[in-house]
């Protein structure tokens, strides 16, 4: 999975290899990773495990944070004021750092954000709709996602939990003292991430099948499509333009939010929801509660 999951990244546009990193846990598959690293021209680093049980993912993690965010580095690499976080098992689309990119200002000038994920938690088939929509939610949509070294050090560093706490998974402690600190995340409307089933994982092919792959995914045969003067479909998998960035600072994003609520329409609630009947004439351009 771990090459596969590389060379998506290595066909994304603006990608610089000497910037990846593969982060290394423990011996168990070392010799395997350097060699897929070497193969593909990236770097890698090796760290020694800490912990059991969810502990050493959460110390691993850490770990791999103050050394990428440490001090000393800066004299021997290029500095490093962001980090994007991706996870072995991921497919990223073509556009993954231009979509980073836009939504990075933002990210710089809002306190009450924490990060930019490339996931969206409800970004299901069904329930997408632009390819250049993003929001903000609350918690930690994690699987491809960025986090600034200022945020890091000045807020979380410190206080990163210990090895001793063995049932304490990282993404739940993250979500737990950013929901405290009311802080959010950006996530696209449509994924920009997509998770394949890995062998070496022990998530069930049921969940698999009933939960990641019907996410939505800006895969090069989604992005818009044109017809050439033989009318055979040709696939434009440029960047997307993202749109109202501005919105999405705080106070400008509470206003859309009041302003779209208010204008909402009342769904007939008398009609179940799993009912075929239910919303069927319903207008894609209208917002209903």
């Amino acid at each position: 999975s771990l090459y596969k999951s590389l060379r998506s990244i290595l066909n994304a546009y603006g990608v610089d290899k000497t910037r990846i990193w593969v982060m290394v846990d423990g011996y168990d598959y070392a010799d395997e990773t350097k060699d897929i690293a070497k193969l593909l021209g990236v770097n890698w680093k090796l760290f020694n495990p800490r912990g059991v049980n969810k502990a050493r993912i959460t110390q691993h993690y850490g770990s791999v944070l103050k050394w990428i965010f440490h001090e000393d580095r800066s004299a021997t690499s290029v500095s490093t004021d962001q980090v994007i976080i991706f996870e072995d098992d991921l497919e990223v689309s073509r556009d993954i750092f231009n979509y980073f990119s836009q939504t990075l200002p933002i990210l710089k000038i809002d306190p009450s954000l924490w990060c930019i994920s490339a996931w969206n938690d409800h970004g299901f088939t069904h329930t997408t709709g632009s390819d250049s929509q993003t929001y903000r939610v609350e918690g930690t949509p994690g699987l491809g996602w960025l986090m600034t070294k200022n945020y890091f050090k000045s807020e979380i560093e410190d206080v990163w939990p210990s090895i001793s706490e063995k049932n304490l998974a990282w993404n739940d402690w993250l979500k737990d003292i950013n929901s405290k600190a009311r802080k959010e995340c950006i996530i696209p409307d449509v994924p920009r991430v997509f998770h394949f089933p890995s062998k070496n994982k022990a998530q069930p092919n049921k969940y698999q099948d009933e939960y990641y792959n019907r996410k939505d995914f800006l895969s090069s045969s989604k992005i818009q499509t044109t017809s050439n003067s033989n009318n055979d479909m040709e696939y434009d998998d440029s960047p997307v333009k993202l749109e109202n960035l501005d919105r999405l600072v705080s106070d400008k994003y509470e206003d859309h939010m009041y302003k779209l609520i208010g204008s909402s329409l009342l769904v007939d609630h008398s009609i179940s929801p799993c009912s075929e009947n239910f919303m069927q004439n319903a207008n894609p351009k209208n917002t209903y509660i």
